[in-house]
């Protein structure tokens, strides 16, 4: 047995681990501000959607938020962005994630992966607390009203918490992808977009309407299979793996795949 993986092509360097690719964003971006809790994140947000709006927070949620439960806010948020009050939207869903019912203010860490015992059976995922389930989906709904208010920094970075709090959680990785392809960061969306897959399974009918979208943004195919390329050259071998010149026969795009054999 064996398993691909692209290392490289002539426009994007695919070189650290998915894992990696999700949670390290590049030294240029907005994201370089870590560690950051969700409490931060909702004022630091507040403030912006202040400054950028230039308007008065609506008389009910000054009235209303404090009274209110986790459920009860969500509600509300949801009500505000299918009138088309994303703002709003926006701070009702801050309110709910700052919520006393949440003990917790940051997300969990992303766990250490080691190299499987060959024979060992995988240990089976950690289950997703209530606490955890609520925060994501608060957090996702979040990311998809600053979608629409076009600031995609906000609403990816929200998605990535989402993922964090729940990672099977479709909904999430929809919306980190959705956000990257916002931000024009095609690399991070692909590795998002291969991270939901792997974590949701690949019949997600979700994630398999942004494949194609994807696909054709970054030219490299997100599940590669060996009948996709034509073999140029071997480039060398070690260490129970080859790396092959390879071109994708759809693109004729050149890559450098490496093969494990497994």
């Amino acid at each position: 047995m064996y398993s691909l993986q692209i290392v490289s092509s002539p426009s994007l360097l695919l070189q650290k681990s998915l894992c990696e690719e999700v949670e390290d964003i590049s030294s240029n971006s907005c994201f370089q501000r870590s560690p950051i809790t969700s409490r931060q994140v909702g004022t630091q947000e507040r403030k912006k959607v202040s400054k950028d709006s230039k308007r008065k927070r609506s008389p009910t949620i000054e009235t209303l938020e404090m009274e209110l439960s986790v459920e009860e806010l969500k509600n509300k948020g949801n009500e505000a962005y299918k009138a088309g009050n994303y703002e709003d939207a926006v701070e009702f869903f801050t309110q709910a994630i700052n919520h006393p019912e949440h003990q917790r203010t940051s997300p969990p860490p992303v766990p250490e992966v080691s190299p499987p015992v060959k024979g060992s059976p995988t240990p089976p995922p950690p289950p997703v607390s209530a606490v955890n389930a609520a925060l994501a989906i608060l957090h996702c709904n979040r990311s998809l009203a600053y979608a629409a208010l076009y600031n995609w920094p906000y609403s990816a970075l929200d998605a990535q918490l989402a993922v964090r709090y729940n990672p099977k959680y479709v909904k999430a990785h929809y919306r980190s992808v959705k956000a990257f392809i916002g931000l024009k960061k095609l690399r991070e969306a692909r590795h998002a977009l291969s991270f939901g897959f792997k974590e949701c399974g690949e019949q997600s009918k979700e994630l398999r309407s942004l494949e194609e979208e994807v696909i054709q943004l970054t030219k490299i195919p997100i599940r590669p299979k060996p009948n996709d390329f034509e073999v140029l050259t071997e480039i060398g071998t070690g260490n129970y793996s080859s790396v092959y010149k390879v071109q994708l026969k759809a693109t004729k795009e050149t890559y450098a795949i490496k093969v494990k054999y497994i």
